[in-house]
């Protein structure tokens, strides 16, 4: 019975049912989550693979190995996170799902996820496979929430790292990617907005200037002329 609730309750979490087209924000396709410098606890430098789910987000640590390795798998199994922590899931690269129930998260990666499917993905393509123990979830607007407040960066999903990163440089190596990224963001804001105030600041002061000619006229020109002739 156990076994049958966890299947029925990791289901619910995994199955999308169209989520990625309603969510409006962070995270809306599968994604690298990067936690930020200010992040601290128990996901301190630690990298996730996280995409929508039912009513929310669910995702799995890349960089927690664990002292448990599988006869079949060269890499240890992973701990991916505190819920449904005595569930296996396996991401797999294959051309086609390597089960019944295998859900295609990425273009040749799967996510197996019943004990019948992950046992056929480690006999069939072990050396393309890396298991996880657990996951991680968020409710609906939670991870968008933390993405606001700066807890992660969110980067582009690469298959390569999800099952091949190598876990010792994977922190460093993309926050330093997705740091640099930010201020290159930040500065291309700055540079519009400070366009754009020299843009306002110009059209004001013609507008006063004209306004102020054509008073003693006893004319004013329309609003509209100052927002097509510049």
């Amino acid at each position: 019975m156990k076994t049958i609730r966890t299947f029925v309750a990791v289901l619910a979490l995994l199955a999308s049912g169209g989520a990625a087209a309603d969510q409006p924000s962070a995270a809306a396709q599968p994604s690298l989550l990067v936690a930020s410098s200010r992040m601290d606890g128990s996901y301190a430098r630690t990298v996730l693979f996280a995409m929508p789910a039912r009513h929310g987000h669910v995702g799995f640590v890349l960089n927690r190995p664990t002292e448990v390795r599988l006869p079949a798998l060269k890499s240890p199994v992973f701990a991916g996170g505190p819920q449904h922590a005595d569930t296996l899931f396996a991401f797999v690269r294959a051309p086609q799902a390597p089960g019944e129930k295998a859900l295609q998260v990425l273009p040749g990666l799967y996510l197996a996820f019943r004990e019948s499917d992950v046992a056929l993905a480690l006999d069939r393509f072990a050396a393309r496979t890396r298991v996880f123990a657990g996951l991680v979830s968020w409710e609906a607007e939670a991870l968008e929430e933390e993405v606001a407040n700066g807890l992660w960066h969110v980067l582009d999903a690469d298959l390569e790292l999800v099952l091949e990163g190598s876990v010792d440089t994977l922190w460093s190596r993309l926050i330093s990617r997705a740091e640099s990224m930010t201020a290159r963001i930040q500065s291309e804001a700055q540079r519009v907005d400070g366009s754009m105030n020299k843009r306002v600041a110009h059209v004001t002061q013609r507008a006063r200037h004209d306004i102020a000619a054509h008073r003693a006229q006893r004319t004013v020109p329309p609003v509209n002329e100052y927002l097509t002739s510049n």
